[in-house]
């Protein structure tokens, strides 16, 4: 298994060379370029400006969409250091980078508890391989993003509720996501994480109130309510119907046969709740030395991901961890038969073979239907959860 996945590192890295050079506009790296560029030369207070951005893009990037920089101004800080290279080795750094977090999350995924038998692990790397090819070939951040779940879950295991919260609040980057993570907790009314997730919200505000200041904030406000009324194909740069979402699934099932000022509270309600029932599962958050606790966070991260407004399918890395929880879990059970107890197993492979033939082939288009897996998956969580015997679930 090492020797595959240091194939499949060595095969990334040549790749990584080879699209340093690409100026073609495919790369989500330049998107954060840009805004790094504009942090080094000290145009902090115009990081939102269109025009701006797009002017340094065309630059680096000439056949680029042009798609607006949409990330909190904090996020910006380490692109404007990458931003002191030539375009070309700050993808490469960059590349360089997530294969280390890459290599951090492999080290950490067995200090959860759970253990991967040898077809679990295939699964298991069935589901990565193509999250990972597809966050480096992009150039994009969310491999970040899965390290701060699982360093938040490892804190929870602990009971170091605040570190776990402060933890959670650094992947404000995708606020999107995070935000519906942390309204589980608060349903939960778990006041230490929310305090550690505040405090880590709080850092990040005036990071980028230091950085930006309050009109390049109420810029950002600005350029967020523009994106989030793109309802159709390649609206201000989004294409909802790649969300693995239920905005993205509502956007193509039901599109044209609900009216469009319908859909918005039809979503909001739906989302609620999810995160309703999220919490409502997640019995054993005040005792994670139970075994359905690690079920029920991963029931909660995907009621989070779904429930995101805005999202795509390169951020369902925080899965590395949901699919190792879920194959341990499997594991430790006695096969019934054939199929039997194995049905997480099923669900990942699904999705890895949607995910990856559905990009190769499609080109990550209507990947809405992810939505549906995932929703799978927490069907099949709850049911796992509920069948655990009554003395390894807690209840309230």
């Amino acid at each position: 298994m090492l020797l595959l996945l240091g194939a499949a590192f060595a095969v990334l890295a040549l790749q990584l060379g080879q699209l340093a050079t690409d100026r073609s506009g495919t790369l989500d790296f330049a998107n954060f370029y840009v805004a790094g560029e504009i942090v080094r030369q000290g145009q902090s207070a115009h990081l939102y400006d269109i025009k701006l951005q797009r002017e340094i893009e065309r630059r680096i990037s000439p056949g680029g969409p042009a798609i607006p920089y949409a990330h909190p101004p904090f996020h910006a800080l380490p692109f404007a250091l990458l931003a002191g290279l030539s375009y070309p080795h700050a993808f490469i750094v960059w590349g360089g980078l997530n294969l280390l977090v890459f290599a951090l999350i492999l080290y950490l995924l067995p200090r959860t508890g759970s253990r991967l038998q040898g077809n679990g692990f295939l699964v298991w790397l069935a589901v990565c391989t193509p999250l990972v090819a597809g966050v480096l070939l992009l150039g994009q951040d969310t491999l970040f993003f899965a390290i701060i779940f699982i360093l938040a879950f490892l804190a929870l295991k602990k009971k170091r509720d605040h570190l776990a919260g402060f933890v959670l609040g650094l992947g404000l980057f995708r606020f999107e996501i995070m935000l519906p993570f942390a309204f589980v907790f608060l349903l939960r009314r778990r006041w230490k994480v929310l305090a550690g997730f505040a405090m880590a919200s709080l850092v990040a505000f005036l990071a980028s109130l230091a950085l930006v200041g309050w009109q390049g904030l109420l810029d950002y406000a600005h350029l967020l309510m523009e994106v989030g009324r793109a309802t159709g194909n390649e609206a201000n740069g989004v294409t909802v119907a790649t969300m693995p979402t239920l905005r993205g699934a509502a956007s193509t099932f039901f599109s044209g046969l609900i009216p469009a000022h319908f859909m918005f509270p039809l979503v909001l309600l739906a989302t609620l709740a999810l995160l309703g029932w999220a919490a409502w599962e997640f019995k054993s958050v005040a005792k994670p030395e139970a075994p359905a606790f690690d079920l029920e966070f991963s029931l909660a991260v995907i009621a989070a991901l779904l429930a995101s407004y805005h999202m795509f399918v390169h951020e369902l890395t925080p899965l590395f961890l949901i699919g190792f929880l879920m194959l341990g879990h499997e594991a430790a059970l006695p096969r019934e038969s054939a199929l039997g107890n194995r049905r997480g197993a099923a669900l990942l492979l699904i999705f890895a073979v949607v995910y990856g033939v559905g990009g190769a082939v499609f080109h990550f288009r209507a990947f809405s239907v992810v939505a549906i897996i995932l929703l799978g998956m927490m069907v099949w969580l709850s049911q796992e959860i509920s069948r655990m015997p009554t003395a390894q679930r807690i209840t309230q």
